[in-house]
């Protein structure tokens, strides 16, 4: 016969059993979409950034967005940084720019283009 103590220890082993099986049976049939925090889904990483890891870093520590140091992670808000980068566009690509009329570019621009030397092939 077994003591009450060692009755009441089995019971808390097979609660205790019954809850990690269900927990195993609600993480597999869970998308990893639906597990990933709320933390990563606000902020960016070096990795997760669209800017770059390195541009990233040296971007936060001179302070054009506010960033945040978590253990040896590095976090911004993503709406201040997808901010920044559109204050940093322009609107205008470098495939747009205009390649034929650089002198008339530069005319107006008060720049008087130096004679031009013939390329040595």
């Amino acid at each position: 016969m077994r003591s009450a103590h060692a009755e009441h220890a089995l019971e808390i082993a097979r609660h205790a059993l019954e809850a990690a099986l269900a927990l195993m049976d609600a993480a597999e049939s869970t998308p990893i979409e639906a597990t990933t925090s709320r933390a990563t889904s606000t902020f960016y990483t070096s990795r997760t950034s669209p800017i770059g890891r390195r541009r990233f870093l040296r971007l936060a520590r001179e302070g054009a967005f506010p960033s945040h140091r978590v253990g040896r992670t590095i976090l911004a808000r993503r709406d201040v940084v997808d901010a920044w980068i559109a204050a940093q566009s322009n609107g205008t690509k470098r495939s747009q720019l205009p390649t034929k009329d650089i002198d008339a570019l530069l005319a107006r621009a008060g720049v008087r283009p130096g004679p031009r030397e013939e390329r040595r092939g």
